[in-house]
Order: structure tokens, then C-alpha cells, then sequence
């Protein structure tokens, strides 16, 4: 799901999490995208690569999606929400 700097707004759909064979999503740079990213998108086991940067999500980095990319960090890009797991800005 390539749709980066499209001005899209509102919030960003949970049930994408429903897409399963989704490999990659780059959102970055549409800053009308506000709340919570869902946790949903945890259900997509193929995502190799999840890019929010310049959005405007808010709150904490769901847990469910650090196990998802435990091993693939240089592929979560985005901007420094709260993250209960790694502790860290993203």
C-alpha cells in the first residue's frame, strides 16, 4: 500500500489489518492521518515494511506490532511515538 504524501486525513483504517498479504505500507507524509495507529495491523504476518513518518498519529506504539518487527527495525519508520516495548522513539 504505496499512497504516501496524498493529503489523506482522518484515521487510518483497522481493517487493513485484515489484508494479510500486505508486504509493505507507506503512509509518510499525509499529517492529516491522526490517532492511534490500530493494532490491528499486527494481523498482517507479511509486513516487511511500515513507514508512518510526517503523520500525525498519537498515543503509543501498539505492543502487538514490535513483535511483528522485532527483527526488522530499519523497516519501522516513523515519527517518536510512545512505545511500551522498546522504549524508544521510532
Amino acid at each position: 500500500l504505496l499512497i504516501f504524501q496524498n493529503a489523506l486525513s482522518g484515521s487510518f483504517p483497522s481493517h487493513l489489518g485484515n489484508c494479510t498479504n500486505m508486504k509493505v505500507i507507506d503512509i509518510s507524509g499525509n499529517k492529516q492521518i491522526r490517532g492511534p495507529i490500530p493494532s490491528e495491523i499486527a494481523n498482517l504476518a507479511n509486513l516487511e515494511k511500515f513507514d508512518f513518518e510526517d503523520t500525525g498519529f498519537t498515543g503509543v506504539f501498539p505492543e502487538e506490532l514490535c513483535s511483528l518487527f522485532e527483527n526488522k527495525e530499519q523497516n519501522l519508520i516513523g515519527d517518536c511515538l510512545r512505545c511500551k516495548c522498546c522504549g524508544n522513539c521510532l
